[in-house]
């Protein structure tokens, strides 16, 4: 993993080379793409010709079984190969419209397509995503022969007007024409396809010592190049609908996009219902018409609008910042309005009289499909709900439990922080505060408390997060990622980008300092150090309960603790199952064991406030260690 610092390094460079000659840069560009595959193909040339000449010596020479065996393994590491470079897109579903159903709208994309002189999309399609794009999908994989979709988000439609639904239309076209979509596509795939063989050898030395040093040089190499070329066509995107579409409508396009677009106070709405409701409403999409016609909030706007123009172009997204985008358009930012050279302000912030979908889409179409938009949003969220609907509950019994418990006595740590994070769940932000400042006064170095308070002021514009969310890192490293997080979004959305480049240099680090972490914990095996699990007796009494209903397929569980190194405060616990297969299943043991740990995985939940846990079943080397840790075994048949 390339460290961000050297990355920018790396991109400001390529930036100066295409600037300096532009022809020479995309050539270097090509030239990259082609040497990804150009590497593949030549180890696969390799392996073949290994294969073939091992063939011969079978053949000729009568050789021993061993190359045999080796054949196979040439052969199963080029199939694996093969099978990354076949990288399967899935064209985009939705509700499709043509010519006859949507005559104004094929009319209006007609247009744009004669203009900017490309052919006319194969289908269109409308979807409910606050969005618009061109998809290309190939039908020969990295062969090529794309067949190109045009994706209209319907909630977009609703929410923009026609001028600016053109600005939207003619950006995304004019990728299309200027063979970006193509272009990107292919830069795209070649990416994709060394993370496909990366992944396929993740675990396989041959394959990482084949292709790991190239692929930890050339990814990064190659993704610099092909971003500068990215951010580019996104410029140039943006040129071609502001010659169609006019500045104005598309600067307008531009800050609607993003305003409303960021704007999730309908659905936490909808959400929120959860709470009370054990069934999800129907008619989400059909409701949620006159919302995106309506202006937001004039003091929400503003201060939407003041985060959008404080973040700045960064190397995380092909897209530049909003700021960046309107000056090139022509508009800047002149006591804390939009204005073009004129000074004539920019109006974002009126209510959509007619929107595009109203002057391009029949009314009953529409309707129709909002109507499939909310049978599918119901249909995909109805097991969700119920299940949130079902958690709900639990945590009002929980709490109830809690609060007649603090009645009685004083409420230990975790269960006061487990008080905390149920009120968080079930009531407002505001009583979530007073439950974490009363944690905070009963414990002052509880790091769980200072970081849930510091989020929650921080999300709330209040500086005074900043100070829990360093205590919070200062008491629990692991906490470190998450923080500095937060902490580099407040400071980007008050413009302090000294403070932001600070604060991701060091989640740079602790970035790094998770992956390692996240190996540690995805990792269990018999060398590894262990020690007793500590936890209460409450706790280990819960699991065997919840253990109980598989009483009949468990031998033996053993509870214990890994021994962490990266994050040592936040503790690792190991469930190990000796699993009872009986005689007949015994025969295909591997299978059963697989399918008692899914239905574990499935239904246990260890009741902890800090922590993860791993479950493993059948493995003989770590049975035998948990037997030497005392008060591990927590359950037996006999």
């Amino acid at each position: 993993m390339i460290k961000r610092k050297n990355y920018n390094v790396l991109i400001e460079r390529v930036k100066l080379f295409a600037k300096q000659n532009a022809k020479a840069y995309r050539q270097r560009v090509v030239l990259l793409g082609v040497l990804g595959y150009a590497y593949i193909f030549l180890v696969l040339a390799i392996l073949i010709g290994l294969m073939i000449w091992m063939g011969w010596l079978l053949h000729y020479r009568h050789g021993v079984a061993a190359l045999v065996k080796f054949i196979v393994f040439l052969a199963i590491i080029s199939w694996a190969i093969l099978r990354s470079l076949w990288i399967k897109t899935e064209p985009p579903t939705g509700f499709l419209v043509d010519e006859k159903s949507a005559p104004k709208l094929f009319a209006v994309i007609k247009e744009i397509c004669e203009r900017q002189k490309c052919r006319l999309p194969d289908s269109v399609f409308l979807n409910n995503d606050f969005n618009a794009f061109i998809s290309q999908v190939p039908r020969l994989g990295i062969f090529g022969w794309y067949k190109n979709y045009l994706v209209l988000g319907l909630p977009y439609m609703l929410a923009s007007d026609l001028d600016q639904f053109k600005a939207v239309i003619v950006h995304e076209f004019g990728h299309f024409s200027g063979a970006h979509g193509r272009t990107g596509i292919w830069l795209y795939r070649i990416r994709a396809s060394w993370y496909n063989i990366m992944a396929s050898f993740e675990q396989d030395r041959v394959g990482n010592f084949i292709f790991g040093w190239f692929f930890n040089w050339y990814v990064p190499y190659f993704n610099a190049y092909s971003f500068v070329l990215a951010r580019e066509h996104e410029y140039e995107a943006d040129r071609y609908a502001n010659d169609y579409a006019g500045a104005r409508a598309n600067a307008e396009e531009l800050v609607n996009a993003m305003i409303k677009g960021s704007n999730n106070s309908y659905w936490q709405t909808i959400w929120g219902r959860v709470k009370d409701e054990p069934a999800p409403p129907k008619d989400v999409f059909t409701k949620a018409v006159a919302s995106l016609k309506d202006p937001i909030p004039t003091e929400q706007y503003r201060e939407k609008l003041r985060q959008a123009l404080n973040i700045r172009t960064q190397n995380l997204d092909t897209h530049p910042a909003l700021k960046d985008r309107l000056a090139a358009l022509g508009y800047h930012v002149k006591d804390e309005q939009i204005v073009d050279g004129n000074g004539t302000p920019l109006v974002c912030q009126k209510p959509i009289v007619r929107s595009a979908a109203d002057e391009l889409l029949d009314t009953a179409m529409v309707q129709n499909a909002l109507a499939g938009f909310d049978q599918d949003w119901f249909s995909g969220v109805e097991a969700e709900w119920k299940k949130r609907y079902q958690q709900i509950q639990e945590y009002r019994a929980e709490l109830a439990d809690l609060e007649r418990k603090k009645q009685n006595a004083p409420l230990n740590e975790n269960e006061m922080v487990r008080r905390a994070v149920l009120v968080d769940e079930l009531y407002s932000r505001d009583e979530a505060i007073v439950a974490i400042r009363e944690l905070l006064t009963q414990h002052p170095h509880c790091a769980d408390g200072h970081f849930r308070l510091g989020i929650i002021l921080v999300e709330q514009n209040d500086a005074g997060g900043l100070e829990h969310l360093k205590k919070a890192m200062e008491l629990d490293t692991s906490f470190k990622t998450a923080c500095l997080a937060k902490i580099s979004w407040y400071h980007e959305s008050k413009g302090d980008y000294d403070r932001v480049e600070n604060a991701l240099d060091d989640l740079d680090e602790s970035s790094l300092k998770d992956q390692e972490d996240r190996y540690e914990r995805n990792n269990v095996a018999a060398n590894h150090a262990f020690k007793t699990h500590g936890l209460s007796e409450d706790v280990v009494v819960d699991l065997v309960a919840q253990l109980q209903p598989f009483a009949k397929e468990l031998d033996k569980a053993y509870l214990f603790q890994k021994e962490m190194k990266t994050y040592p405060q936040e503790p690792m616990y190991v469930l190990a199952i000796k699993s009872n297969p009986g005689f007949w299943r015994s025969f295909d043991i591997q299978s059963f064991n697989q399918k008692l740990l899914d239905k574990l995985l499935a239904a246990l939940k260890l009741k902890i406030i800090r922590g993860t846990y791993y479950l493993i079943i059948g493995d003989p080397k770590i049975i035998h260690k948990a037997k030497k840790i005392n008060g591990a075994l927590i359950f037996s048949r006999k």
